[in-house]
Formats: C-alpha cells, structure tokens, sequence
C-alpha cells in the first residue's frame, strides 16, 4: 500500500552558520535539518518544535517557511516544507538516539556539500545573507518566546497552541525571501 506522509524540517542558523544532524541508521556521511514527520492532530509549527526539542533538546520559535521538499520511494512519499527557525538557546545540544552527530555548518559550496542530496540542491539557490539577516531581525520574537517559554511543555499540546497563536498574530513582520 503507498503512503503520504508530511513532515517539517528546520533551519536553525547561529551567527552565520546553521545546525545539520546525521541520522544514526544511515550509513552516508551527509546531514540533513532537523525535524521529521508530523503526528495527526499536530500543526507544522507544534511539529516541528516538538521534533527539534526531542531530536537536539533546543527550543525553537518557527518564523517562516523558506522551501519545501519531497521523497519518493516505490511505496512512500515524504512532502514537507523547511521553517526558519530561532533557537532560544541553541547550545548545548543534545541529541537523540535518532542522530550521533552535528555540526555548525558554514553557507559556502563546501559545507553544503556535506548535506544529503534531498536538500543541497535547494539550499546553493537560498539567498544565505537574507535569511541571516531575518534571523539577526527577530530578538524581539526571541524576547516573547522567553516570556511564553514558561506556557511550554515538551507535551502539552494546549500550551503549544497558545504559544503558537501568540506568535502568529504579528504576521506583518514576516516577508518571502527571494532565491
């Protein structure tokens, strides 16, 4: 039987680098974005904190969405979108048994080389000074995510709505980054 599953990564960029993680079971040394698949009942932004928090133990704050993505195997079929991110704290980092590295990334050609085919061909055409200047843009989102990072419970789903919709109401701040 095929299957569709949707699913949410995110780009968290510290200074001018970003967060990439190795999947244990994959015997390739390419990374990927953190995140994964979304569970029913869950929007993309509740996914996709509540992945990054399990798979490197950092809180994020999704400000947008900068590309989308697709899998494809005989029997499945992977979509899903890629938010920019902002990390309250995004170090230490402390990963699941699902990955057994990182890295701290660069935006060159060399580094991107290192990520898995799924994602390098879209991520050499971002426009890299935009994207680390709308995440140098957003303390002031990172100051309310601290004030509302109390209402947050790793599985409180009421708390993660709350947080959501607080956020998402300031949607004038938000713009398309362009390729």
């Amino acid at each position: 039987m095929q299957k569709i599953e949707f699913a949410v990564k995110g780009l968290i960029v510290n200074g001018k680098k970003f967060l990439a993680v190795h999947k244990s079971d994959i015997q390739s040394s390419k990374y990927e974005l953190p995140g994964g698949k979304m569970n029913f009942g869950e929007t993309a932004e509740e996914t996709l904190i509540r992945k990054i928090m399990e798979e490197v133990g950092v809180r994020v704050i999704p400000l947008k969405i900068i590309d989308t993505w697709n899998y494809f195997t005989e029997t499945n079929q992977i979509t899903g979108i890629i938010y920019l991110c902002v990390a309250n704290n995004p170090e230490p980092i402390i990963l699941s048994d699902e990955h057994d590295s990182y890295e701290w990334l660069d935006t060159d050609f060399d580094s991107l080389d290192k990520m898995n085919r799924l994602f390098k061909p879209q991520m050499l055409r971002w426009n890299w000074n935009e994207i680390i200047d709308i995440q140098k843009n957003n303390n002031e989102k990172l100051t309310a995510w601290n004030k509302f990072k109390s209402m947050i419970e790793d599985s409180d789903h009421e708390n993660n709505l709350l947080a959501n919709d607080a956020f998402n109401r300031d949607k004038s701040s938000r713009r398309l980054i362009n390729y």
